[in-house]
């Protein structure tokens, strides 16, 4: 009898997860700080930020858009302004997504949270997208949006955004960094007050 073996390919190791120096960066206004890698474009001001790769493939946001239930015929509106009728966040996200010049958004998971929810007495989810930005990158990340309800004869009301992306494909090697650059955010407390 003739024994076959059968040599088996044991599969690539995963790549190793991203490992950036992180630097200390604070809003010229002093009402956060945050580590981010260096080469990151950052945006801060009045406790909000917007901190981004160069290739827009990873980042990291916590800030607020007004809405207009309608632009009152005005012309042209500021860049963080969006004009809709009140949409749960799961809908909203879509137009805040799209200002930035991102496609093919989609809701991968959406979960209310029902402890935010009673915290803030305000719609809130959790959710997960996909999209292609502007650069063309892949996109994927995890977000928690909260509505303010709309108020006054006007309608008007906010979304505020906060949360992590990277690379759709090789999430999980960002992931740590990601997860770094989100536990050093910190809002100054005498701005928050």
């Amino acid at each position: 009898q003739v024994q076959r073996t059968e040599s088996r390919v044991a599969p690539a190791p995963p790549p190793p997860p991203v490992q950036v120096q992180l630097v200390p960066r604070q809003a010229p206004d002093g009402s956060l700080s945050i580590q981010l890698p260096a080469d990151w474009t950052f945006q801060a001001l009045k406790g909000r930020v917007l901190a981004v790769d160069p290739r827009g493939g990873c980042g990291f946001i916590f800030t607020s858009f007004d809405i207009m239930s309608s632009n009152f015929g005005l012309r042209q509106l500021p860049p963080d302004v969006i004009v809709s009728p009140y949409r749960p966040p799961a809908q909203i996200i879509v137009p805040i997504f799209q200002k930035f010049g991102n496609s093919d958004i989609r809701i991968v998971n959406a979960t209310v949270n029902p402890q935010t929810k009673m915290e803030c007495q305000c719609h809130t989810a959790d959710l997960t997208i996909s999209w292609m930005s502007p650069k063309g990158v892949a996109s994927m990340g995890s977000f928690t949006v909260r509505n303010s309800r709309p108020g006054g004869i006007s309608g008007n009301w906010y979304a505020m955004v906060s949360g992590i992306w990277g690379p759709a494909q090789e999430l999980g090697r960002y992931l740590p960094m990601l997860e770094q650059i989100s536990a050093s955010f910190s809002i100054n407390d005498r701005y928050a007050k």
